[in-house]
C-alpha cells in the first residue's frame, strides 16, 4: 500500500499552492526529503525557494529531512515564527 500523507500549507505556502492542505501519495519507504522534492516539482521554483527556509513538522514535531514518513502522517510546512525581545 502506498502511504498517504496530509500536507498542510501555512503562511506563504498556502498562497503559492492555492490550498490549505492536500493528500499526497508517496512510495513505500519515503522520507520527508522525497515529499519535498515531489512538491518542488509540482509547485515550481517559488515554492522551492521558500521551502529552503521553511519549517517542516511531522505530526507536530520538528524533524530533519531524513525523517521516514508513513501512512496517515501529517506534514505542516510553514515559516518559523520569530518571538519577542
Amino acid at each position: 500500500m502506498m502511504p498517504l500523507v496530509t500536507v498542510k500549507y501555512l503562511t506563504v505556502f498556502s498562497n503559492i499552492t492555492g490550498k490549505r492542505e492536500e493528500k499526497v501519495k508517496l512510495n513505500e519507504g519515503s522520507k520527508l526529503r522525497d515529499l519535498a522534492f515531489q512538491l518542488y516539482k509540482k509547485y515550481g521554483r517559488e515554492f522551492e525557494d521558500h521551502a529552503k527556509h521553511a519549517l517542516f513538522l511531522v505530526n507536530g514535531r520538528q524533524v530533519d529531512m531524513d525523517e521516514p514518513l508513513g501512512h496517515g502522517d501529517t506534514v505542516a510546512i510553514s515559516y518559523p515564527v520569530g518571538g519577542g525581545a
